[in-house]
């Protein structure tokens, strides 16, 4: 298994991530021969030199990816560490790649270098939260911005799928994110998706229509809405652990030490978010990330590798749905 990570992705780039390389090797969650760092010539001589991390494989790059930068930029940038990473794993070199640096340029470069799996499948970022029973998947959160009929009932199947192939759950409980729980809420596609998840035999476990409360306090395992959705629900997330730790001081730490809902509920547990339907495995971390989340965020990357969930998808899910 080779997984290569971005050095210079992510707002506490570079130091975040060689302090995360180095974390992955000191606690042995992947050998170092199994890692891959790419980044500026200087950033892999301090990998090697100053950090002392000499058995492991390197690619310089001349050039990086602003947080900034939009599409069309990233992508004229051919020797990024972005472009390399996805390029590696395209010609094979590489199992797996992960970055926490802009996501614009990790999806389009995704679609750009690996392509979709299926001409008709929007690529999607999955993320999982805790509710009461487990882990629940949240697709998608932020690769697509507007979703039609057809790339809601993509999103539900590749969600099934993870959840059967990664977590082992037999028969996931599935639901569409709305304004209300009738049939009738919501616009005119919301509408129409939910007919079609509620009368398609796609084997699907769809429940229906599920508001945002019921993510955390059902037993759903995959939630499915578009992306201009899903982003700001997480981040509304994150902001409330966030106000909570400050609020309670000590008293959340020692939560966060003792209940497993409540580490589980910090986006620093998580690591990252895998990029579903294209033709190779790439984990996008949150843009803060420090070096706890990016270990996360590479182990994340080790379970994407062994279940290469994107295969399973290309070989199960139905895009010629109506």
């Amino acid at each position: 298994m080779k997984i290569a990570v971005d050095l210079e992705g992510g707002d506490k780039a570079p130091k975040a991530v060689l302090d995360a390389v180095s974390l992955v090797i000191r606690k042995r969650l992947l050998d170092p021969g199994e890692l891959v760092a790419i980044g500026l010539g200087e950033t892999v001589r301090h990998l090697h030199h100053r950090l002392r991390i000499r058995k492991i494989e390197t690619v310089e790059c001349q050039q990086t990816v602003g947080m900034k930068d939009n599409l069309k930029q990233a992508l004229y940038k051919k020797d990024s560490s972005i472009a390399k990473g996805m390029m590696g794993v395209k010609d094979g070199k590489f199992d797996a790649f992960i970055s926490a640096g802009n996501t614009v340029a990790m999806v389009g470069s995704g679609v750009y270098h690996l392509g979709r799996l299926k001409k008709n499948v929007k690529p999607a970022l999955a993320v999982p939260i805790p509710n009461r029973i487990g882990p629940c998947l949240i697709l998608d959160v932020g690769a697509i911005n507007h979703c039609e009929v057809n790339d809601y009932l993509h999103l539900a199947q590749m969600g099934n799928i993870y959840a059967k192939h990664v977590w082992g759950i037999a028969n996931p409980k599935i639901g569409l994110l709305n304004i209300g729980s009738e049939s009738t809420k919501g616009d005119k596609t919301l509408q129409t998706t939910h007919h079609e998840l509620s009368r398609l035999s796609l084997g699907l476990n769809f429940i229906g229509n599920v508001e945002a409360d019921d993510i955390l306090n059902t037993d759903l395992n995959v939630v499915v809405c578009q992306g201009s959705v899903g982003n700001p629900l997480l981040k509304f997330g994150e902001g409330v652990v966030e106000l909570v730790s400050y609020k309670l001081g000590l008293i959340w730490k020692a939560m966060m030490f003792f209940d497993r809902f409540t580490r589980g509920a910090d986006y620093k547990q998580i690591g990252g978010a895998p990029l579903l339907g294209i033709e190779g495995n790439v984990i996008i971390a949150h843009g803060k990330s420090t070096a706890v989340v990016l270990a996360n965020a590479i182990k994340l990357a080790a379970v994407a590798v062994r279940h290469d969930i994107n295969k399973v998808i290309a070989q199960e899910i139905n895009d010629k749905t109506p």
